[in-house]
């Protein structure tokens, strides 16, 4: 798991997140996996994320039996993506190690998706990390 310092810039973690996508590109789905941190219900695996991925955001196969790749992003993919951060504050109603999300848009198959995925940004540690919390379409 990779871990930024707590004082981490919204850049730096969306440096991180294009990094995890970058592995996702290469289809290293097991290092990927390897730099985040995952909620103990939860059942994320690195075969889970690639099925996600080739399924456009389900699990199951679409019916018209397209399939999708992550596209590196050194392609320079067309359209829109949405890459954002956001910070909770002083919210009563989250967990106090919870500090934030950030949302990221896949491309696939060489062009921007509504396919994104959503992490938690929590403090462990004295620092952040990424815990992945899905990956949808909105």
């Amino acid at each position: 798991m990779i871990r930024l310092p707590r004082n981490a810039t919204d850049e730096q973690i969306l440096d991180l997140i294009r990094a995890w996508s970058e592995l996702l590109a290469q289809e290293r789905y097991e290092e990927a996996f390897q730099m985040l941190r995952y909620h103990p219900i939860e059942h994320w695996s690195p075969k889970l994320i690639k099925t996600v991925v080739t399924n456009y955001g389900l699990i199951e196969p679409r019916k018209e039996g397209a399939k999708f790749k992550v596209t590196s992003l050194t392609d320079n993919p067309e359209g829109r993506a949405f890459h954002g951060v956001e910070w909770y504050g002083d919210d009563p109603n989250r967990p106090a190690a919870y500090l934030g999300m950030a949302g990221f848009s896949l491309p696939l198959n060489g062009e921007w998706s509504d396919v994104t995925v959503m992490f938690d940004i929590v403090e462990e540690d004295g620092g952040l990390v990424l815990q992945l919390d899905e990956i949808h379409v909105p």
